[in-house]
């Protein structure tokens, strides 16, 4: 089943995030954006939010971008990163997703000895 998104699934409020989440440290950054830790003000419970920029030339990129997180949000796998809620503003989505600790997969995958076999095992349970 393809999900389309439309501005209609999203919540646009510019500083939704600042009322329920307090922002912590930078997990990471790249070219479409950043990861950081949030934490629910009344669970207290830690997330990471990806904020990926908008596209300011080509909105079907954008289109495209709310379809991966739509799908992502629909998946309920012990193996993937759930998807709790989707925030969008004018110069960018805002991903809230379940937080964990320790490293990201790449890095854990590059210092375990026989690495081959490892990523093997992953894949196979993840697919």
């Amino acid at each position: 089943m393809l999900l389309q998104a439309t501005k209609d699934d999203l919540t646009r409020k510019e500083n939704i995030l600042s009322r329920y989440y307090d922002s912590g440290k930078v997990l990471g950054e790249g070219s479409f954006g950043q990861v950081s830790v949030y934490v629910n003000i009344r669970s207290m419970k830690s997330y990471a939010v990806k904020i990926v920029k908008k596209s300011k030339e080509c909105p079907e990129e954008d289109l495209e971008a709310l379809n991966e997180f739509f799908i992502l949000r629909s998946l309920k796998h012990p193996y993937v990163i759930r998807v709790k809620e989707i925030y969008e503003t004018d110069s960018s989505f805002k991903i809230v997703m379940d937080f964990l600790e320790g490293t990201h997969l790449a890095k854990f995958l590059f210092t375990r000895p026989r690495m081959e076999a490892t990523t093997k095992d992953i894949m196979q349970k993840i697919f």
